[in-house]
């Protein structure tokens, strides 16, 4: 799946995906991460489902940065869940890891799979954290940078 948004567009808020009729999720054949683990960013390669590509920046050269997508039991109120954790760092600018978290619904009459996401703008910049900044003089200053990922692929 490719999502873009272009400079200047509104930022993408959560992202709800419907796999297509007849996709099966083969959820049994991978172990979840357990809570609190997903919580923690503590998840282990056993939960580890694939990697997500994202692209931040403005302008024609963006940071590509390569996030693990993981498999997680139950999230908020959905049966299993995805957790997905970006090392948010380009150049001397590192924001820590970012997770974005998603439920995955399963329709019981059907066997549907839709996914959603935890919204990506306001909550998503308060868990970057504090960015240490270098100031000319040495000093660091703690504040908290906008980070607005541009997801555009995901294996």
């Amino acid at each position: 799946m490719t999502i873009d948004r272009p400079d200047g567009n509104q930022a993408i808020e959560k992202l709800t995906m419907h796999l297509p009729t007849g996709l099966a999720a083969k959820l049994a054949s991978v172990t979840p991460c357990p809570e609190p683990q997903p919580a923690n960013n503590t998840c282990g390669s056993e939960s580890l489902i694939g990697h997500a590509t994202e692209e931040a920046g403005l302008g024609g050269n963006p940071t590509t940065l390569t996030a693990p997508v993981y498999f997680t039991g139950p999230y908020k109120g959905s049966p299993f869940g995805l957790s997905v954790v970006t090392h948010a760092k380009s150049g001397p600018f590192d924001l820590g890891l970012i997770t974005v978290r998603s439920r995955i619904d399963v329709n019981p009459y059907t066997a549907a799979v839709t996914i959603t996401s935890d919204p990506l703008t306001d909550d998503h910049q308060r868990r970057a954290g504090p960015a240490q900044t270098p100031q000319r003089d040495g000093r660091r200053t703690q504040s908290g940078l906008p980070v607005q990922p541009r997801p555009t692929a995901t294996r």
